[in-house]
């Protein structure tokens, strides 16, 4: 069976920085080693 876990991007994985930390892509980077897929679930437009 496969895993995926979606992230919402304003406020939870990129903070008023507006940058991803070390170490969320740190925690995306070993969930991808563990076969996990990751994907972005966001209303924010393509363009913002």
């Amino acid at each position: 069976m496969s895993k995926i876990v979606f992230f919402d991007v304003d406020g939870t994985l990129v903070g008023e920085t507006k940058e991803i930390p070390a170490s969320a892509k740190q925690a995306i980077a070993k969930l991808k080693e563990n076969g996990v897929y990751v994907a972005i679930a966001t209303g924010r437009g393509p363009f913002m």
